[in-house]
């Protein structure tokens, strides 16, 4: 199923990346950077489409901070904090792993189309959670 899923994922969204491809993963966790995305963005998204994942890793669920993990995969510090992580169990089916195919790449398309205005404005970290904000905004105005 992870194969699958991230193989599909590559091939559809432009600017994806594995984390940790290459190295030796569990077979049950994708863990993608996407850029041009903020991932608490994407998570309320997904949410909202009953796809169920992660930001980060799961050393650091639930902090603000990126992940050690991610930064050291990654050369870019920006990708821990556009990073998503998908798990499939054993209960998980081969319809569930299409419906996350056909939906993350909208979705992904989606929340940057809506960045599209603001790139290129600087934006200081202490205003990040108001953008995060206007972003839930927006996107809960829009359909997919």
């Amino acid at each position: 199923m992870r194969d699958r899923f991230e193989k599909a994922i590559l091939e559809t969204v432009s600017g994806a990346s594995v984390n940790g491809a290459g190295a030796a993963r569990v077979p049950n966790t994708s863990s993608f950077s996407f850029e041009g995305i903020e991932s608490p963005a994407a998570l309320l998204l997904l949410d909202r489409h009953r796809i169920c994942c992660s930001a980060g890793s799961a050393c650091r669920t639930g902090s603000r901070e990126a992940s050690h993990v991610l930064r050291a995969m990654n050369s870019d510090t920006n990708s821990a904090q556009r990073s998503l992580r998908f798990s499939f169990g054993r209960f998980n089916t081969d319809p569930q792993v299409d419906r996350a195919i056909e939906v993350v790449p909208r979705v992904i398309e989606k929340l940057r189309q809506m960045a599209a205005p603001a790139r290129g404005s600087v934006v200081s970290s202490a205003t990040t959670g108001r953008r995060v904000s206007r972003f839930v905004a927006r996107f809960l105005s829009f359909g997919v």
